[in-house]
């Protein structure tokens, strides 16, 4: 009998490969949410830097007006600055969404094909099962003819007879 062979074999590569595209897709759209997190924290960071900076010149008494009105401008400027990265975080996030999804999608298309690859191979073994089945059956069977063309049975009796 030959040898197992998929019928689906290419099919099951091609979702493989698509899988492990959108894999990468999904790291991709992960680390870009790192990044902005790190960016955001890095914002954060220096809004706080500033506030701390004012506290010090604050209690040093060298207090102006003008300072005061840069300081305010540049944390508006950050302020600004953060609740644009949040929205580029919120539309990270559901971009990672949709490529998860897309990623458990192919990842069941992958689970489907190894599914029939299963049952064709189960196929496969209880054909190879009978076909091995009938061919001990035929060499029992040639056996037993030439036993019996061989052994007497020809003669027309049995042993012993007389």
């Amino acid at each position: 009998m030959k040898r197992f062979q998929y019928r689906f074999e290419s099919v099951a590569k091609v979702r493989k490969i698509e899988m492990e595209k959108q894999a990468r897709v999904m790291a991709e759209a992960q680390l870009r949410v790192k990044k902005i997190q790190d960016e955001m924290a890095d914002i954060a960071r220096r809004l706080d830097d500033e506030v701390q900076r004012l506290q010090k010149v604050w209690q040093s008494g060298k207090w102006e007006d003008q300072l005061l009105q840069i300081s305010s401008a540049f944390r508006d400027g950050i302020k600004k600055h953060l609740v644009k990265k949040k929205q580029e975080l919120r539309e990270a996030e559901a971009k990672v969404e949709v490529e998860r999804r897309k990623l458990i999608d192919k990842e069941r298309g992958r689970q489907v094909m190894e599914k029939i690859r299963e049952r064709d191979y189960e196929s496969y073994l209880e054909e190879k099962k009978k076909d091995e089945a009938k061919e001990m059956d035929e060499v029992a069977s040639q056996r037993f003819y030439r036993n019996n063309l061989d052994g007497g049975l020809g003669g027309g009796g049995f042993e012993g007879e007389v």
